[in-house]
């Protein structure tokens, strides 16, 4: 019909409650909800560098006694090695520094300690994850902000501690969050993806 409006007309449809009742309609109350906007981002596992130390002998000499090897576990103060001093020709220990892991050695009985790392521990029961940030995202990520990631499978809840500058020439920054590892059964390079909450209504 010619002038007639596009727009129809509202219409209210009432309802018995013995309908409601034969049809299974149910009916409640609606109350507060939350609203969650995430930022999916991806990365990997890093060592924390706070946790790897790279023992070197305080004294220059010949390696006299080696008492570990790559993959074995050790506790703090645990014997590593004996030197035996070039001056005072007497012998010193080599103690770990923390609980930790032996992931490199290069001390031989015989061989001479100067300058170089004789050993590296590392303890892996504390990890960071790094999460790529890029520029159309910067400003909505910072620290203090909570951070649920993925990890072969595994869904792990943590905040971002610091977010920091990329050391490369990439365009991103890079958001760091601890997690703790205590079986071991996350390791460096692993992949993991993280949903950074940014807006929570």
């Amino acid at each position: 019909n010619e002038g007639a409006s596009d727009h129809h007309d509202e219409r209210v449809i009432n309802i018995s409650e013995a309908m409601t009742r034969d049809s299974g309609i149910e009916v409640a109350t609606a109350g507060e909800g939350v609203i969650t906007e995430h930022l999916t981002t991806y990365g990997k596992i890093v060592p924390d560098p706070g946790h790897v130390s790279h023992i070197g002998a305080r004294f220059e000499g010949t390696i006299t006694d080696v008492k570990v090897t790559i993959g074995q576990s050790v506790k703090k103060g645990d014997l590593l090695a004996k030197v035996e001093a070039n001056q005072s020709l007497s012998s010193y220990p080599i103690h770990a520094p923390f609980d930790g892991i032996i992931t490199a050695r290069h001390a031989n009985p015989g061989e001479l300690a100067q300058k170089q790392p004789l050993f590296t521990v590392a303890d892996y029961s504390f990890m960071w994850v790094e999460l790529k940030i890029f520029p159309q995202d910067m400003t909505k990520v910072s620290a203090g902000q909570k951070i649920s990631l993925v990890l072969n499978d595994k869904r792990i809840n943590t905040t971002i501690d610091h977010v920091v500058p990329n050391d490369d020439d990439h365009p991103f920054i890079l958001a760091r969050a601890s997690i703790d590892n205590p079986d071991n059964r996350l390791s460096a390079g692993m992949m993991a993806q993280g949903k950074v909450i940014i807006n929570q209504q």
